[in-house]
């Protein structure tokens, strides 16, 4: 896979697929305005953005992540724990997949190579550090 400029998977479930790629086709029966029928819908992986498919800035929005320890967070939507020392992201969900509402409690932050944050859970294991994925609870 290392020949290729990015890889794109297709795996029509809910949790993230098994092997490393950069996007995630999830599904083939998406609804868009003005088109008639379903159409295929895909996630970026591995924190790439559209910038990454079609030049330009490669960098997340600079208040994208959590930067420092948000103490307990809430799943926003299904979500994935990868090993320890995935900071890459590339292991696929070691730790198990867990359902929106799912709380954490988190004891620190680690990096990428690339720079872009995760979370250490209490367990040991890494979760994104992404708002759009996980939002910080009072308790």
């Amino acid at each position: 896979m290392k020949k290729f400029a990015f890889v794109w998977i297709p795996a029509y479930r809910a949790s993230s697929p098994d092997f490393p790629c950069d996007l995630w086709q999830y599904s083939d029966k998406g609804r868009v305005s003005g088109i008639t029928g379903n159409v295929d819908v895909n996630r970026y992986q591995r924190g790439r953005t559209k910038e990454f498919f079609i030049g330009g800035s490669t960098a997340p929005p600079k208040d994208a992540y959590y930067k420092s320890n948000p103490g307990r967070i809430e799943a926003k939507t299904t979500v994935g724990l990868y090993g320890r020392k995935d900071v890459g992201f590339t292991g696929g969900h070691v730790g198990g997949t867990y359902k929106k509402g799912t709380r954490f409690k988190i004891k620190g932050i680690d990096k990428s190579k690339t720079g872009i944050p995760r979370l250490v859970t209490e367990s040991g294991y890494l979760l994104t550090a992404n708002k759009k994925y996980v939002g910080k609870v009072s308790r």
